[in-house]
């Protein structure tokens, strides 16, 4: 799923996450109060009724279920390396229709879509490379959405700790100037680029019991200095001018 990494080898590092997470939930995948989350954002951007959409390192896959389940897409496509990642991805939509998945590179990928999107992917992608997996978006669809960890100190922190580089590997929070410049780069007009969800990131904000009471805590009284996503959606300019 990943290059550009320095501290070990992306496919073993997603393989062994993902295997994990299949051996401690063999009652299937559950869809978290973070995706939900990244899902309402993304709707409130992007009309996903009626449209082709491509994960790209698509991991569990619980964006695309909830894209074509709730956000009515016509139909999901879930890229990603790593097996382990798509048998995981595969409990969680059973008998929906209109998905299907590829074990595949996502620069190697070359189908035609209305959307592509991707959560906690370019972060994974130094600078020299960071335009080239842009650009990969954008060869696919004339819509791109790039969910990544905001550039703040908590993230930072985060994201140089051992215990985060041993489980997802190098990683690097980007600035919305960044992502302007990247989508800007790519000859995208940018719709939204905007930071979201604070609380992303810090501790207990993904328990089931204490999520939701620890996020409002952090949104309400320290919503620029702690976690944070951002999300940024651009198009093609001849679809603004249509």
């Amino acid at each position: 799923m990943i290059r550009g990494e320095t501290t070990m080898d992306a496919r073993d590092t997603w393989d062994r996450l993902w295997s994990n997470r299949i051996d401690g939930q063999p009652a299937g995948v559950r869809v978290n109060y973070r995706n939900r989350i990244i899902f309402s954002k993304l709707s409130e951007i992007v009309q996903l009724d009626g449209l082709s959409v491509v994960e790209l390192g698509a991991g569990s896959g619980t964006l695309s279920y909830l894209v074509r389940t709730i956000g009515n897409a016509k139909h999901v496509t879930m890229v990603d390396r790593s097996s382990k990642a798509i048998q995981y991805s595969k409990q969680l939509f059973d008998s929906v229709a209109g998905v299907e998945w590829y074990e595949q590179d996502l620069f190697d990928h070359k189908r035609h879509y209305d959307l592509v999107v991707s959560v906690g992917l370019l972060e994974h992608f130094k600078d020299s490379e960071q335009m080239r997996v842009v650009e990969a978006h954008a060869s696919l669809a004339p819509r791109v959405a790039i969910i990544v960890p905001a550039c703040s100190l908590w993230n930072f922190r985060r994201m140089r700790a051992e215990t985060t580089l041993q489980k997802y590997g190098w990683q690097f929070p980007l600035s919305l100037t960044r992502l302007d410049e990247l989508f800007r780069g790519c000859n995208l007009s940018v719709v939204h680029n905007r930071r979201f969800m604070p609380s992303y990131g810090m501790p207990l904000t993904n328990r089931r019991m204490f999520g939701k009471p620890f996020t409002w805590l952090f949104n309400t009284f320290l919503p620029n200095s702690l976690g944070g996503l951002v999300l940024c959606y651009g198009i093609r300019p001849d679809m603004a001018r249509s």
